[in-house]
């Protein structure tokens, strides 16, 4: 929806091809399972994986983005190390950008402002240390019009550095990387990334935040196409012992995950059928699903497989007879 240049799902299982989702295929630099590991696991909520990365050889050339407007760049981070590490950059001498960590956790951008052939470089730092071994939701904004550097963290507002100036260019002979610079030797990323965006446009708060709240939350995707001229039966179930997330279409398991971490009950949001409510009882815009429904049950238990086919089995010639 938000146009991305580039995009990178980073799920790939073997090879040293970096298939773009957006944008040209990307190249794996290193030696796959020493330099480049693929096929690590994620908490993003989309079945998927990352790749990781070595912090001395591996990263990854993506397609070379001639990104000469204002931009947002997006990513998943692992850091297995806290240290001064890029996860994605493209810099010169004085001219470019990079989104990076510092030497202390922290979340830095930097991008490029050219005033009458004068180049000078922007910067500013998050206020929050991220930790080692934790997944982190990382964006860098450049937003020439507000004269802004923007950094955000797990979809909120880290920090802004204002007198943001000139237009934004490319840098010189060197190309994209992700997890490492060109430019700066040494700073390859030590971790996995997953899930990495640019955008030739600012994204707002609203939208990097809904960008977060999607890749936060767990999420089961089925393989079946479902038609326009039947009904579908459609179940998901939670087990909140053994966290598995499952989604049956048909009576059929199409779908089955962990969801880590913590469940949360008592949502200020009410339950609703055919649209997404939020917590003012107003529609969420474009929520609203276009198709008839019934037969709708709520269970206070994760059915069992067996039950799910029976209740499909019993209502299959009812709605499709």
């Amino acid at each position: 929806a938000d146009s991305p240049v580039v995009y990178y799902r980073l799920g790939e299982s073997s090879g040293s091809t970096a298939v773009a989702t957006v944008g040209g295929n990307g190249g794996y630099i290193g030696t796959v399972g020493t330099n480049y590991l693929l096929g690590r696991t994620t908490s993003i909520s989309d079945n998927d994986t990352s790749v990781g990365f070595d912090g001395s050889v591996g990263y990854m050339t993506p397609d070379n983005v001639a990104q000469t407007t204002d931009f947002t760049i997006e990513a998943w981070i692992y850091p297995e190390a806290i240290r001064s590490q890029t996860v994605a950059a493209r810099q010169d001498v004085d001219v470019g950008y990079s989104l990076e960590m510092t030497v202390d956790g922290k979340i830095k951008m930097i991008a490029s402002g050219t005033v009458l052939g004068v180049h000078t470089f922007y910067s500013v730092t998050g206020a929050n240390a991220l930790l080692a071994n934790t997944w982190y939701y990382i964006v860098g904004v450049r937003d020439g019009t507000s004269g802004e550097l923007r950094v955000y963290l797990n979809g909120g507002l880290d920090n802004t550095s204002a007198g943001l100036t000139g237009t934004a260019e490319n840098s010189g002979a060197n190309s994209l990387r992700i997890g490492s610079d060109a430019y700066v030797g040494g700073k390859e990323f030590q971790g996995r990334i997953d899930e990495l965006a640019m955008y030739p446009s600012v994204l707002s708060s609203i939208r990097i935040s809904a960008h977060y709240s999607a890749g936060a939350h767990f999420a089961c995707i089925g393989s079946s196409v479902l038609s326009s001229i039947s009904f579908t039966h459609l179940v998901g179930t939670f087990d909140d012992t053994t966290k598995a997330l499952k989604l049956y279409v048909n009576g059929t398991n199409e779908c089955s995950i962990t969801a880590t971490g913590a469940s949360v009950a008592n949502s200020d949001y009410p339950l609703a059928a055919g649209a997404k409510i939020n917590d003012s009882a107003s529609l969420v815009s474009n929520s609203a699903t276009q198709s008839q429904m019934g037969d709708i049950r709520v269970y206070n238990s994760a059915l069992s497989p067996s039950a799910i086919s029976d209740n499909y089995n019993a209502v299959l010639n009812r709605f499709n007879p």
